[in-house]
This record gives C-alpha cells, structure tokens and sequence, in this order.
C-alpha cells in the first residue's frame, strides 16, 4: 500500500547523495497476512558511486544481490531490526563492505544461526539483541573490539578474537552449555580482554573447581562487573576473581540470592586470588541485602585487599535502623589497605 511511496523516497535520497538512511517501517505492513516491505536495493545502482556510510533498517526484508552489495562497501554502520534476510546474505554483505565499522542485529531471523568468521573484516563493534528467537553465535573476528549479547542464548562461540577490549553478555535463562565452559573459551581467544560485563543465571559455577589458581586466566581484564539472577551462591564470584589476576575495579548488583540447596552460599577460599592481594582498588555493591555470605565476602576483601582505595556499598533494607546496624559492623572489619574509605549509599 504505501511501497511506492517509500520507493520514492529512497531513490531519492540515493540521487541527493546522502550519506544516512534510516527507516523505521513498523507500520508499513498493515495487514497481518501482508510481508514487511522488501527495501528495493536495485535503487543503489541508481547513482553513479555510492555515498551511502550508514543504514538502519526497522521490519522489512533486505536481499542484496552480489552486484548490489559491492555498492555497499561506503557503509561504516549497519543497524537491523527485526529484518529479514538468510544467512547467506548477510555473509554476502559482509564481504563487501570491508570498512564496516558497526554492526547492530536486533531480533533478526539470521540470529538463529549467526557466523561471522572473518579475517579480512575491519569491524570493531558488535551487538546483538535476541528477544524473539534462541540465538546461536559463532565469532571470529580478529579486529572486533566490543562485543554485546542480549537476550536468549542456544550456544556462543569464540575463537582469534585477539583484539577484543570489551564485552558485555545480558543471557535470559540459564545458559545450558554452561557458563564455566563459555568463559574459559573467552579468555582463551581474548587475550586482549579489559572489560567484562556479565548478568545472567550461574548454577555451573558451584560445580567449578574455583579454589585453584590453574583457570584459564583474563590476564589483561581491569573491570569486571557481575549482576546476579539466581540460582547460585556467592563462589561464583571467587571463580571469577581467580580468572582475573589484573582486576582493579569489581562491581556486583544484587549479589544476594537463596543457596541452592545442599550447597554452601560462601566457602572461604583456600589460596587468596592475585587481584585480591595485589591488584584490586575499587568495590562497589548495589542492592545489598547484609546477608551473612555477603557481609563474609565483604569482610574477606577488606582483609586480603592490600591496596583498596575505595569501597562502595549500596544498602536496600528499608529499615533505617538495620542499615545502620549492617554499616557500623563492616565499619569494624579488619582492613589490610590502611587507605581504604567505606562509603554506605543507603
């Protein structure tokens, strides 16, 4: 009903030579039997060069044919939403646009099978949202620099990542190929690693031997920030600390959630993590509960941290008088960083 229209449109943005388009068609399809608008990429051969350097693109499918996809080797960025497109087309324009700098897939059909292994690939940021559909991934991009998942999770795979700087994983559910196994392939082929995000469900960790130092290491990772949705006790976070000799600054959202049952919330670890001793300056908790496994693992920072300039606790108790309580006794917990200042935002 109104293709013609935006037809219309886009060549003539083509023939101004405009360096962006950006359409966002959730109501060009009215009709539920209808399909979403099929963008006309024959117009990019309408102009004599491309200019085009970014393209976003809402609900509507994108097929390119190979001739047409070399016109596409201006882009810098690409966003898709909920577009559809086989996986042999995305492979298709991936191979053309070589400066691709930015590529965001949003609830795309290609997510359930989505291979970008690429040697020649200059991108250097990745994020893929996957609310709609189970995503399986598998990476190789030597010169990926950011990469970010959100949404459900079959199976994500790693490998020549070795330029990679920052990753952020949002997982929905339990990952069943299990956690352990995902992020000792990570360290392994991200060597170059500063920055890790993590919020998802962590049953695996409690069966991980985490009081050995032989993990496959994060050995350039400075920030590391965990959220925590259940199911799980608090040595998870004593995994990750001994994957992550350099860590300077640790954050952990809701930290508090019931055991699981027949396993301990905290056991002390055996050999104190090199982070620990050595390295870690900042701390922050938010949604803190004072439950007995986190002020543990409060007081045993405090203690083996020796160079801790900062410690910030965010106290949720609506209690005024037990968020007084729970701050003055970590106020009385032995500090091995004499510098170290405790703030309580409550």
């Amino acid at each position: 009903m109104f293709s013609s229209y935006i037809d219309n449109w886009i060549s003539l943005a083509i023939k101004m030579e405009c360096e962006k388009i950006d359409l966002e068609l959730k109501f060009a399809t009215l009709d539920d039997d209808d399909e979403p608008y099929n963008f006309p990429c024959h117009l990019l051969l309408s102009s004599k060069n491309s200019h085009l350097k970014h393209l976003f693109l809402y609900e509507c499918q994108f097929n390119p044919t190979h001739e047409i996809a070399e016109r596409l080797v201006t882009l810098k960025s690409i966003a898709l939403v909920l577009v559809l497109m086989e996986a042999n087309i995305l492979d298709l324009i991936l191979s053309s646009c070589l400066n691709l700098e930015f590529l965001e897939l949003i609830d795309c059909q290609v997510l359930t099978s989505l291979r970008i292994c690429r040697q020649d690939l200059g991108l250097k940021h990745l994020d893929v949202i996957s609310m709609h559909v189970e995503a399986n991934i598998e990476l190789s991009i030597p010169n990926l620099e950011i990469f970010r998942f959100f949404g459900s999770l079959e199976d994500i795979t790693f490998s020549r990542m070795n330029k990679l700087k920052s990753v952020d994983l949002d997982i929905d559910r339990t990952y069943h190929k299990g956690f352990c196994q995902l992020l000792d392939e990570l360290s392994e082929n991200a060597h170059s690693l500063e920055e890790l995000f993590l919020c998802c469900h962590f049953p695996q960790y409690l069966c991980y031997p985490h009081n050995k130092n032989y993990t496959p290491k994060f050995d350039n990772l400075t920030h590391l920030e965990l959220t925590a949705e259940e199911d799980y006790g608090w040595n998870m976070f004593t995994y990750m600390l001994y994957k992550s000799p350099q860590l300077k600054h640790l954050v952990i959202d809701k930290g508090y959630t019931p055991s699981i049952v027949g396993e301990p919330s905290w056991i002390r670890p055996e050999l104190v993590p090199t982070c620990v001793s050595s390295c870690l300056e900042e701390v922050t908790f938010i949604q803190f509960n004072g439950q007995d496994c986190e002020l543990e693992f409060v007081g045993y920072i405090l203690k083996n941290a020796s160079i801790l300039k900062k410690m910030e606790i965010n106290i949720t108790i609506p209690n005024s008088e037990v968020r007084c309580r729970i701050a003055n006794q970590i106020n009385t917990f032995p500090r091995s960083s004499k510098a170290c200042e405790v703030s309580f935002d409550t």
